[in-house]
């Protein structure tokens, strides 16, 4: 299991090597799918969407300069919209999503679609 972002698929700006790291690790996992649907004993890589959790990261998003990082605005918004989920609905999410019984190789999975 890995846990997607959209950075991964859009890039923003300071934000070069994050970004890349993410669609690297994305594609990673379309990849290891690839390979474990031959297996004889295979493990299913899966992405996970979290969706924007409340965490310590995000406050140090919201804390950067709009000079370094042009779309802090947007993440300042999210917060005072209350868009941000909680690490505890998240991880229950997660719980949800990993005993499905029809999880599919190399599929995204979003935890907003995954609640209780």
């Amino acid at each position: 299991m890995q846990i997607f972002l959209p950075e991964a698929l859009k890039g923003y700006y300071g934000w070069s090597l994050y970004c890349a790291a993410k669609a690297g690790m994305e594609n990673f996992i379309h990849s290891l799918a690839v390979e474990q649907q031959t297996q004889p004993h295979p493990f299913l890589p899966i992405n996970i969407d979290p969706g924007v959790i409340d965490t310590d990261m995000q406050a140090l998003i919201r804390a950067t300069p709009q000079s370094d990082f042009a779309d802090v605005e947007r993440f300042i918004q999210r917060k005072n919209q209350g868009l941000l989920v909680s690490p505890d609905k998240v991880a229950a999410s997660i719980i949800n999503i990993i005993e499905l019984p029809s999880l599919s190789f190399g599929n995204r999975y979003e935890t907003s679609k995954h609640n209780n």
